[in-house]
C-alpha cells in the first residue's frame, strides 16, 4: 500500500485525486479544508464508499491521528500563496520520500531558497508538474528531435484567453524540454504586459500581453491574446523546418522544403488520466520525467523576478499575485 498525501482537491487537487483514487495500492489521506471542493471531489469519484481515500482539515489533525506514517508521496495542490507554509508544515510532521508540487510554486522570492535549504537538509527528492513532459506526443517529439540533431531557432506559442502569468510556465517548460536545454541562466527575458485583469481565484491577477525569452542561439515568444476567434498554435522552427502543433485540434503540420503536410494525432492528456502514470514512474525508478525543483525553481526565478523589477507597483509588500 502506497501513502499519498494530497494537500487541495480544488481544480487540480480533485483531478490527482480522480486518477490516483483507481489504483487499489495507493490510499489517499487529503487535506483540504473547504467544504464544498470535499464534497466535489466525493461526487467525482461516484462512490459510496471510500475505501481508500480519508479527508482531513489540515496537517495538524492528521498528525494526530497518524504521528508514525511514513508518506510514499506528497502532492501540493493548492494556490501558490499558502502552498510554501503547507511544504514547510508537512515536512516538519512527517517523512516523506517523493514530493509533486504545482506551479506556479510560491508567491514570495525568498520562498524559493527557503524550500530548497529544507529540500537539501532533509534530502528530499522534488518534482514540479509540468505535464506536458508526461504526454506520449511530446515524449516521441523529443525523441524526433534528438534522432534528427533537431536544434530549436525559434519557439512561439500563440494561445487566446489562455491566462499567461499562471500558464506560460508551462511553455516555456516546455522548450527546455523538447531542446534538451538546462542553461537556463543563459537566457535573457522580457515581459510586455498589454492589459492586467482579476484572476478566477481571489487575490491573484491575470494578463494579456507575451514573455520574450531568448539566448545567442534561440527565441522564444509566449503570448496571450484577448480573443476568442483564434486558435491556439505551437511553431517550432528549426534550420530546414518547422512543426505546427495545434493541441486541441489533436493536429501537427510539419513545413519541409516548401512542402506542407499534414497528420492528425492525439495530443493532449489530462491530469485525471496521467496522475498514476507519473506516480508510478517515480515509485518504479526513484527518477521523474518532470523538471526536478532546481531547475524549476530557476525557471520560475528568471520569470518572477523580471515580473517584479517591470511591475513593482502591483507586488504587495514581497507577495508576487501569481499563482
Amino acid at each position: 500500500m502506497r501513502n499519498i498525501l494530497l494537500i487541495g482537491c480544488g481544480n487540480i487537487g480533485k483531478r490527482y485525486l480522480e486518477d490516483l483514487f483507481k489504483d487499489n495500492n495507493n490510499f489517499l489521506y487529503v487535506v483540504e479544508n473547504n467544504f464544498n471542493s470535499i464534497e466535489n471531489a466525493k461526487i467525482l469519484l461516484n462512490k459510496k464508499e471510500l475505501n481508500n481515500v480519508k479527508f482531513y482539515p489540515d496537517l495538524f489533525n492528521l498528525y494526530e491521528e497518524k504521528k508514525n506514517i511514513i508518506f510514499d508521496f506528497l502532492i501540493i495542490a493548492t494556490n501558490s500563496d499558502i502552498r510554501f507554509n503547507l511544504f514547510k508544515e508537512a515536512n516538519k510532521y512527517f517523512e516523506i520520500k517523493y514530493i509533486i508540487l504545482e506551479k506556479v510554486l510560491f508567491s514570495k522570492l525568498d520562498n524559493y531558497y527557503e524550500a530548497l535549504d529544507i529540500i537539501k537538509n532533509k534530502n528530499l527528492k522534488v518534482w514540479v508538474n509540468h505535464p506536458r513532459r508526461i504526454f506520449n506526443f511530446y515524449k516521441n517529439l523529443k525523441l524526433e528531435l534528438k534522432k534528427n540533431n533537431y536544434k530549436i531557432l525559434f519557439f512561439k506559442y500563440l494561445g487566446y484567453n489562455w491566462n499567461l502569468l499562471s500558464n506560460c510556465l508551462h511553455m516555456l517548460d516546455l522548450y527546455f524540454y523538447l531542446n534538451n536545454e538546462e542553461n537556463i541562466d543563459e537566457f535573457e527575458i522580457d515581459i510586455n504586459i498589454k492589459k492586467f485583469f482579476e484572476s478566477k481565484r481571489k487575490n491573484f491577477l491575470e494578463a494579456y500581453g507575451e514573455i520574450i525569452l531568448g539566448n545567442k542561439n534561440t527565441f522564444l515568444v509566449i503570448s496571450d491574446l484577448n480573443s476568442f476567434y483564434g486558435k491556439d498554435e505551437i511553431i517550432i522552427e528549426f534550420e530546414n523546418n518547422a512543426f505546427i502543433i495545434l493541441e486541441k485540434n489533436s493536429k501537427m503540420i510539419t513545413i519541409k522544403d516548401n512542402m506542407i503536410s499534414e497528420v492528425d494525432t492525439p495530443i493532449i492528456e489530462y491530469q485525471s488520466t496521467i496522475s498514476r502514470k507519473i506516480i508510478d514512474e517515480i515509485f518504479n525508478n526513484g527518477s521523474s520525467t518532470l523538471p526536478d525543483y532546481l531547475n524549476s525553481m530557476k525557471l520560475h526565478l528568471k520569470f518572477l523576478e523580471c515580473f517584479s523589477k517591470k511591475y513593482n507597483r502591483l507586488i504587495l509588500g514581497d507577495f508576487i499575485p501569481i499563482t
